[in-house]
């Protein structure tokens, strides 16, 4: 498992988990802002979004197909997965 993806997968899943708590935090530090934090919340999650779809799933989506054409083994798939689920809680 590449420390690459699993370190993209912590940064992304932070972001997609704490877009919302972060706007409506910023929203009441700064009661005037409170339309644009909400406005950004949604930039944010849609950033992490993309992260996960553009880089984390069609390495697992390869790794798959990896195994089941026998270039890899179930195990390593399994380790990945294991790998991706802890990067996740991270």
């Amino acid at each position: 498992m590449p420390a690459g993806i699993v370190v993209i997968n912590v940064a992304a899943t932070a972001m997609w988990t704490v877009g919302v708590l972060a706007s409506i935090y910023a929203g009441s530090l700064e009661p005037d802002f409170r339309v644009t934090a909400a406005t950004l919340s949604a930039l944010v999650k849609g950033v992490a979004t993309i992260l996960l779809f553009v880089v984390i799933d069609p390495y697992l989506s390869g790794l798959t197909g990896d195994v089941v054409d026998g270039r890899a083994s179930e195990v390593d798939f399994r380790r990945a997965i294991i790998w991706m689920v802890t990067s996740r809680l991270a």
